[in-house]
């Protein structure tokens, strides 16, 4: 049973490592093709559709679904806020099937069903929590040059540009992520959209409340008109202002974050000392039903803790 629980993970671990060589070795084609069909899309002839397999409608339809569903927006947004904008949401998909796949059987041949279960739901967890940390680091790098770009919109302003000859400078002078995202604000704006939906579309991709606030002024100073120049040093004062107040607000929470921690990382390293001491007092935990259900109820409470911990240290500024 172990020996064909292993043998059926190795073959969906080598299934992955090939599906994703091959996307590799087409990377550079697809790009090309979603930039063309994003142009003109090519139309397909009759005869091309009947002498098209069965095989290959099915799967072009499959993944035309996907790609078009409310869900493959919402993944394609995630990995968009992450900088992973290259894959797709198919590449989504296929990771946690393989996150889910792999660490369960392999859990299963060694430590049984509940440890299966357990790694199966860690495994479904694992490209949710990847997301939402490279999105977040993204996200604080992007804030951190948001004033140094608004900086050089107001000086490029100032010194007679556009607004649009100033999106270029910091498009070309600016670093990523910032740097990439103002480059595809004017790809968009170049293809012939509405500048204000694609600013709109620039804080969906991003999701800070600074960047919403100077994308809200430049909205709203095309629709009455002004000094846009010096309401952007208005907005650089502001930001620069909630900046320090994050970090006072950051310096008196450091001791609730650090007692969260440890209160969070103690029984766990309580019960590895106990067990390298005592290794037969603490093997009923794991051996027993009651032991395995007090495992499961003290890990549900460490996160519950830990959880509320952070809601508490967190404020919303």
């Amino acid at each position: 049973m172990r020996a064909e629980t292993l043998l059926a993970a190795t073959f969906l671990l080598s299934f992955a490592l090939l599906s994703w060589a091959l996307r590799l070795l087409t990377a550079s084609r697809r790009a090309v093709d979603l930039r063309l069909q994003a142009l003109a899309p090519p139309r397909r002839d009759e005869e091309e559709e009947r002498g098209e397999g069965a095989a290959r409608v099915w799967l072009r339809v499959l993944r035309q679904t996907i790609r078009t569903s409310l869900a493959s927006r919402e993944v394609t947004l995630r990995l968009n806020r992450a900088g992973l904008g290259r894959y797709e949401p198919g590449d989504y998909y296929l990771a946690k099937v393989l996150a889910v796949a792999v660490p369960g059987l392999l859990a299963l041949s060694l430590g049984g069903p509940v440890a299966a279960a357990a790694a199966a739901a860690a495994g479904f967890l694992a490209p949710d929590f990847v997301l939402a940390r490279l999105a977040a680091r993204r996200l604080a790098a992007f804030e951190g040059q948001l004033v140094d770009a608004l900086t050089v919109i107001s000086s490029s302003l100032k010194s007679g540009h556009s607004f649009l000859q100033a999106l270029n400078t910091v498009a070309r002078e600016m670093p990523d992520p910032l740097g990439g995202e103002f480059a595809k604000v004017l790809r968009q704006i170049n293809l012939g959209h509405d500048l204000e939906a694609v600013l709109v579309d620039l804080t969906e991709r991003v999701p800070s409340g600074d960047l919403e606030l100077a994308v809200t002024a430049i909205l709203i100073h095309r629709e009455v008109g002004g000094n846009l120049s010096h309401i952007l040093d208005n907005i650089i004062t502001t930001i620069r202002e909630r900046v320090e107040i994050r970090g006072q607000v950051r310096t008196l929470t450091a001791q609730g974050r650090l007692s969260g921690l440890i209160v969070s990382l103690l029984p766990l390293a309580l019960g590895l000392f106990m067990f390298v001491v005592n290794p037969e007092y603490m093997r009923p935990l794991w051996t027993e039903g009651i032991g395995r259900l007090m495992l499961g109820l003290a890990l549900v409470f460490e996160v519950l803790g830990l959880w509320w911990i952070r809601k508490i240290v967190d404020v919303r500024l």
